[in-house]
């Protein structure tokens, strides 16, 4: 969370088209050492970590895993989905954070 917060110190100093109006999306980050197709806990956590962040310094984030519908199963209730065929295909982000 510390590294995170220390980066987003950084970015924000040098944010010039993203602000309250601009729209982010958050990847996961991925090992640079292996496929760019292949996430991980830390990658992903990364990611979790700077949703927080962008959204302390009032910048929108939009989650593209939800799903236009709620699953009910008997193992809980889910909106989220890693399957793109369940995801919409209209994004209203206009930028794009990921990481190596």
């Amino acid at each position: 969370t510390h590294y995170v917060q220390s980066i987003m110190q950084d970015m924000v100093a040098n944010l010039k088209h993203v602000s309250e109006k601009t729209p982010v999306a958050v990847t996961s980050f991925v090992f640079l050492d292996k496929e760019f197709d292949k996430g991980s806990l830390l990658g992903n956590q990364l990611a979790e970590s700077f949703i927080h962040e962008l959204h302390a310094f009032g910048i929108p984030v939009v989650d593209f895993k939800t799903t236009d519908y709620i699953r009910v199963t008997p193992e809980g209730d889910f909106i989220f989905s890693r399957d793109f065929l369940e995801l919409s295909d209209d994004h209203p982000f206009l930028y794009v954070l990921g990481g190596t």
